[in-house]
């Protein structure tokens, strides 16, 4: 490894990010000139030789904390709009012996995760 494999890792990397933000603020300026007035849904437009397709849409999620406190009162109704999704608590598994987990195993996909890194420059 050298020094110079280093520096254009870097130099990529702020690239993609400015390219990354660069895009953002352009798709949103174009999309606000084409459909100032958009709401949910799909719009199309032609301008010269393109053709235009804007997709507006909303996300829609629980805050978990308040639905804590208001789930006894909900309704079988608006439970039924709840999905419950299983998530391991990593740190309790982790914490389990092998003879206590057993069945649990069966169950837990473990994969590798994209390695992170850190670059910074040494100034001393």
């Amino acid at each position: 490894m050298n020094i110079k494999t280093i520096e254009k890792y870097l130099a990529i990397k702020a690239s993609l990010k400015l390219a990354q933000e660069t895009e953002r603020e352009m798709r949103l300026e174009i999309l606000d000139q084409i459909f100032p007035a958009a709401g949910v849904g799909t719009l199309n437009a032609a301008l010269g030789e393109y053709a235009i397709k804007g997709t507006f849409s909303t996300t829609t999620t629980i805050d978990a904390d308040i639905l804590a406190d208001i789930e006894d009162s909900l309704s079988d109704e608006e439970l039924a709009c709840i999905k419950w999704k299983p998530s391991l608590i990593a740190a309790h598994y982790k914490m389990l012996g092998e003879d206590l987990r057993g069945r649990l195993d069966e169950a837990v996909m473990v994969k590798p995760s994209m390695p992170t890194l850190k670059i910074e420059k040494d100034e001393s």
